[in-house]
């Protein structure tokens, strides 16, 4: 009963932390945003978008899915310091492996390809994000159920990015400038983080074997193969708006995701907070862990619709208030993609909080990878057609397909039955 009741503070700790973390997120932004879509203008801020997606894919191969499998063993091993020392260290030598293949081959495409050599300064300032995220140790402070630290760390540094904004960013020649600012910020939250791994948590950084690094590496695959299939269903439409249309169209959609996303942020503490707690719960005992789902798909998911509703029901007044009325074709995108928190909080909740845990990895991994190559054709066949609308419309059909098959998958493994839970 004691185990039980402290889980439950140590689970309310961390959400409460995450949203302070999740709120400074979206306030410091939300301060600048209206103000960077009017300066730098609908071609600029979809210019500066297209390089973030671009970029983007650099950040997940640096990832390779610990996000998500190295928060479940740091959970597991948080009591064993030697064993935390050997995972955090293979981590990080992965990390870093990762980091230097992805920079040969951003420099390979960079210096190759006409557009992107054309804006060669903003697609490397916009890189120097990729090195942030490499120190970045979310992971760790997730695992062991200590995000406060995040919280703390991100507030400092956001208050100087806010600051760095509006005191640089005149016009819309200061895009690359901008760019410059949002990595380094990235870089200064990460490295700080990375550093108190050593001085608060007493993490000591060890050569790691062979093996270590091997299982690692195996561990994270699936879920890595996953996440990059998740990308060619978020990032990847940005990055096929820009190839196939203009920095306008892009801006439009963007603008329209930006908010999108902001209200999907809300959902994010008890998502991220969620799952070593539900990790351990399907460690112990799947009855509880059962029960704990169904309780969240109730009351997180019920407000998760109503946000989605309101936001579409609002949506004009929403794309006047934050970014104006030379972005209006922001609006039927915004409408169309309004249901994404509740769809995708569905899909986290039943896929990876559920599935992940249940060991069902490879049937999640082909569920995302085929809704990836629906995507995908999507929206080279939809942005033709209707531009950022069909890009907004290839990512509501994905991310219905994505939680209809988990939903369908779990149904048939009698996941839902109530006599089970």
């Amino acid at each position: 009963m004691f185990s039980l009741i402290n889980g439950r503070k140590i689970l309310i700790e961390n959400i409460l932390s995450l949203s302070t973390i999740q709120f400074l997120n979206y306030l410091f932004p939300f301060i600048t945003f209206s103000y960077l879509v009017r300066v730098l203008g609908v071609e600029k801020f979809g210019l500066i978008n297209f390089a973030a997606a671009f970029i983007g894919y650099f950040v997940l191969i640096t990832d390779y899915g610990f996000n998500i499998s190295a928060v479940r063993l740091i959970s597991i091993q948080r009591n064993e310091k030697q064993k935390l020392n050997e995972l955090v260290s293979s981590i990080y030598t992965i990390k870093f492996i990762l980091f230097v293949i992805s920079l040969l081959i951003f420099i390979l495409i960079s210096l190759s390809i006409e557009i992107f050599r054309n804006e060669f300064q903003l697609y490397a300032f916009t890189f120097l994000t990729v090195i942030g995220n490499v120190f970045l140790p979310v992971w760790f402070y997730q695992g062991i159920e200590k995000t406060k630290f995040i919280a703390i760390v991100t507030l400092i540094v956001r208050l100087f990015w806010v600051v760095s904004v509006f005191t640089f960013v005149k016009n819309s020649n200061d895009y690359n400038l901008l760019a410059l600012i949002n990595s380094l910020q990235s870089i200064l939250i990460g490295l700080s983080l990375f550093i108190l791994l050593f001085i608060k948590f007493g993490v000591k950084f060890k050569l790691s074997s062979f093996n270590t690094i091997k299982e690692q590496v195996k561990d994270g695959g699936m879920i890595f193969i996953s996440s990059c299939a998740i990308s060619l269903y978020t990032i990847s439409n940005t990055f096929i708006l820009g190839l196939l249309t203009s920095n306008t169209i892009v801006g439009y959609f963007a603008a329209a995701d930006k908010i999108r996303q902001a209200i999907q942020n809300l959902l994010l503490p008890f998502t991220q907070a969620m799952y070593p707690h539900v990790s351990k719960l399907f460690n112990e005992s799947k009855l509880l862990a059962k029960k704990f789902v169904m309780k969240s798909f109730k009351f997180i998911g019920g407000f998760s619709f109503l946000i989605s509703f309101l936001t579409f029901i609002f949506a004009k007044q929403i794309v006047l208030i934050l970014v104006g009325d030379n972005y209006l074709q922001s609006v039927n995108v915004l409408r169309i993609i309004s249901f994404l928190p509740f769809i995708i909080y569905l899909s986290n909740l039943f896929g990876i909080q559920t599935m992940l845990n249940l060991k069902f990895n490879r049937e999640f991994t082909l569920i995302i990878s085929l809704a990836a190559l629906v995507n995908i054709i999507l929206s080279f066949v939809l942005i033709p057609f209707w531009k950022e609308t069909g890009s907004a419309l290839a990512v509501l059909l994905t991310e219905i397909i994505v939680t209809g098959s988990i939903t369908l998958f779990l149904l048939r493994r009698g996941f839902f039955k109530i006599n089970e839970i």
